[in-house]
């Protein structure tokens, strides 16, 4: 480059260097870029035009001096080996050295001090002992030992590989000034410790087979633990406190064994004693990494067999254990550092589990079954840990399986929810290891779950005041209990859930299970989770080709029959807007379900079932639940329930269904709504049978099983009996006479006598009446008009009639 070109070269890069000043943020980005990429091939002239903003800038300094700084740190660590001259280098160390320790009388920016520093990084890259020669020279200034503390610190994180050969100089400069530091400083040289020594095990790391640290350096490291054991990790101020013991925690495992074993006794409980002043999630999080980088250093040792035996950490999770869901978590920060501090804490009891398994298990399971009062919480904090553990240590334990399969057996009647809780965690994650393939076992556990899956949120609210007016706070709880009471519930169902998916080899104990729980009236409430389950497994069969309902079609294998099914799940859509999007589960069984049916059900079904769930998603987007809909709704299924029957045209089949659907009574017996939806879907098949004795003898039972003192009822049956009337009024009409006749007319003439005494037969009285009246109503709405006239005045009883408007007056 010729002269011209130079002087031009080294005016556009003044300009840039200028151009850092600029208001605009957008120049001074432009010109940072620029300038590194000249930095590649003129790091000289950059560094003379950098130095001369700085030293025109003498003891008031340019507002972009940090941006000077940045570029020429920069510049350092890309530019060319050849322009890396020593006397330059030394110049710009001393600059920075300079920036840092110069007291600008309270000036001094804190970007500038940073920028500079990195400036001494960027230096002690390439010559790191011209570097620590300059820091070393200011250590002993009194007002700038701080700043090259901290120095010293980044260099380490940046440059673990050239740090660490140089620790032993390092620790010989620092160390004389660790007992005249202030508490105001303790926790900046704390810090600084603790960067030196992951550096250290960074560069082993990297180099295992660099020499171990010779005796020398080990009496510094010494010296230095011991310092921060007995001085500093002790201090009346926590900051001071917990800084010191997250440096030991690093420093554990670079000094020797025989050391740490030498002060283990007396750092441990200064360790533990630390929980009791904690403040915060965050505060606790650095004292469970301490402990858990001493379990590490002293049970994990590569070198040779733990220099602990388990008897000396059993303190440590008599400690732990009931800290593990101990701090109070209010919103979604603390839930965060409670989370992670949770998971550490599970890592500690990992590290003995991995050196002491039967012993950890021996410990946890103790626990588990200790019988003390108030143990309860033991109880769940124990569970929680052998929860995470279990797959990690699966094969240690796998000689205990059975042992522990029991011990859960035992606690599946527990009525605490919290224990509950994490049983159910627990059976998931020991399916998932293939703990309870045995069918007895199974079963026990998917009953627990699905039985789970049924408690009702007043529970779980009147639970969560227990808990809180005996604590004074919710306690942790990594399920988020604390925002939603339903999340106590979704712990059950999204287990029962995990299962389905994640465990295939569950399926041969969860398929049959699952379907013999649709039928059984305690599981209604879990309806939801079972469907969805049901639905996940036929979707998981279909992708693997496997035959969908093999089981079924092979009896006997006592699960309920396709007719059961269609009875029990056609009356559960009835709930609109359920939660858990109940009826679109429902749906999507019924879908999976069709080959059971008999021919042209399916093609039906192809369009029906997604009209219907267009219709529960149009009305689970207004968020606007009304009589009329619900109505409607109800509407809808008995005209799914009509055409189905319409297209399945066999006799037997349809008998059946009947059949199944008079059981079902059973299962409905206190809910009203649901009885009355069943009284019209019998009432819809009756009226496809032509069995008259049959439809007779159905017409009885669902008078028998009706409750008519419920307007709900009431209704679903009248429209029941007039949805048979439309084929069948002469059995109808014959049922009301009978009703009138023997049963109405006598309660008629015991109401007139206690008219004035007895109300409730009154009551009474009024509901059959009520009854009848809708029942003819509905007669007149479903049948035709030529099939009514001629036949009431042949069939009603007059006197009954008469007695009805004896009891009106």
């Amino acid at each position: 480059m010729d002269s011209s070109h130079s002087h031009d070269g080294l005016e556009v890069i003044k300009k840039l260097v200028g151009a850092l000043a600029d208001e605009s943020a957008k120049v001074r980005e432009a010109a940072m870029a620029s300038l590194q990429q000249n930095a590649y091939f003129n790091s000289i002239p950059i560094f003379d035009c950098c130095t001369q903003v700085l030293v025109r800038g003498g003891r008031r300094p340019s507002s972009h001096v940090p941006e000077v700084y940045q570029i020429m740190a920069f510049t350092v660590s890309v530019m060319n080996e050849t322009e890396a001259d020593a006397d330059l280098m030394n110049a710009l160390t001393k600059l920075a050295a300079s920036q840092i320790t110069t007291n600008y009388k309270g000036n001094l920016d804190g970007g500038v001090q940073e920028a500079a520093c990195s400036l001494l990084v960027a230096i002690g890259t390439r010559l790191p002992d011209l570097m620590l020669q300059q820091v070393f020279l200011h250590l002993s200034t009194r007002t700038s030992v701080v700043d090259m503390v901290q120095t010293l610190a980044e260099f380490a994180s940046a440059q673990p590989s050239k740090f660490t050969p140089r620790l032993k100089d390092v620790l010989s400069q620092v160390s004389p000034l660790l007992r005249k530091t202030t508490d105001a400083q303790r926790p900046i040289f704390a810090n600084a410790i603790k960067c030196w020594c992951e550096a250290a095990l960074q560069y082993y790391a990297d180099f295992p087979s660099a020499p171990p640290f010779g005796s020398d350096v080990q009496v510094h490291l010494h010296s230095t633990f011991d310092l921060l054991l007995d001085v500093w990790a002790t201090s009346g101020k926590l900051k001071v406190a917990l800084s010191a013991i997250d440096s030991l925690g690093k420093m554990a495992a670079l000094i020797s064994k025989s050391h740490l074993k030498a002060v283990f006794s007396r750092l441990l409980p200064v360790i533990l004693g630390l929980y009791k002043r904690v403040e915060n999630e965050s505060n606790a999080y650095m004292v469970t990494l301490t402990l858990h980088n001493l379990l590490d250093a002293s049970l994990m040792s590569a070198s040779g067999p733990p220099i602990l035996d388990f008897k000396d950490v059993i303190v440590v999770m008599n400690t732990l254990l009931p800290l593990v869901t101990a701090f109070p978590v209010t919103n979604d920060a603390e839930f965060g550092a409670a989370l992670k501090n949770y998971n550490k804490m599970v890592q500690c009891f990992l590290t003995v589990g991995l050196s002491y398994p039967p012993d950890l298990f021996t410990f946890l399971i103790g626990k588990i079954t200790c019988q003390e009062k108030n143990a309860i919480s033991l109880k769940v904090e124990a569970l929680c840990v052998v929860k995470h553990l279990l797959s990690w240590l699966c094969k240690s334990w796998h000689g205990s399986r059975q042992y522990l399969i029991a011990v859960v057996i035992s606690l599946l009647n527990e009525q605490d929810l919290s224990i509950r809780k994490r049983v159910a965690e627990l059976i998931v994650v020991m399916a998932s290891q293939g703990y309870i393939m045995e069918r007895s076992c199974g079963e026990l556990f998917l009953e627990f779950l699905v039985e789970q899956c049924t408690i009702k949120e007043k529970e779980v609210t009147r639970y969560q005041k227990q808990q809180k007016k005996a604590t004074g706070f919710l306690k942790f709880d990594f399920t988020k209990t604390y925002i939603r009471n339903e999340a106590s519930v979704a712990v059950f169902e999204k287990g029962l859930l995990l299962l389905t998916i994640t465990v295939p080899e569950i399926e041969t104990i969860l398929w049959p299970f699952l379907f013999k729980a649709i039928i059984e009236s305690n599981y209604t409430p879990a309806m939801a989770t079972i469907c969805r389950c049901i639905s996940e497994l036929a979707r998981g069969r279909i992708v693997c080709g496997i035959p969908l309902f093999t089981e079924m079609k092979s009896p006997p294998n006592h699960l309920p029959t396709i007719q059961e099914l269609f009875a029990r799940l056609v009356v559960l859509l009835h709930n609109l807007l359920a939660r858990n999007q109940l009826t679109v589960h429902i749906l999507t069984v019924l879908h999976y379900l069709a080959p059971l049916f008999p021919k042209n059900v399916r093609a039906l079904w192809e369009d029906e079932i997604p009209r219907m769930k267009a219709y529960i998603s149009n009305r689970q987007d207004s968020k606007d639940e009304t009589l009329m809909e619900q109505e409607t709704w109800d509407d809808m299924i008995v005209d799914f329930f009509a055409k189905s029957l319409n297209v399945i045209r066999e006799p037997k089949w349809v008998l059946s269904l009947g059949d199944a659907l008079c059981r079902q009574y059973e299962l409905y017996i206190s809910d009203n709504e649901h009885s009355g939806l069943l009284h019209r879907c019998l009432g819809m098949l009756l009226q496809k049978v032509d069995d008259r004795a049959y439809v007779s003898e159905k017409i009885d039972l669902m008078c028998s099983k009706a409750n008519i003192a419920d307007k709900a009822n009431r209704i679903g049956l009248a429209k029941g009996m007039g949805l048979v009337a439309a084929k069948h009024i002469e059995a109808v009409l014959e049922k009301i006479k009978n009703m009138l006749g023997n049963e109405v007319h006598n309660k008629l003439q015991r109401f007139i006598k206690s008219i004035f005494m007895d109300r409730g037969s009154k009551a009474e009285a009024d509901n059959i009446q009520a009854t009848v009246g809708l029942i003819y109503n509905y007669i007149a709405n479903y049948s035709a008009s030529s099939l009514i006239e001629g036949r009431i005045n042949a069939v009603v009883n007059k006197d009954a009639f008469k007695a009805s408007s004896c009891a009106n007056t």
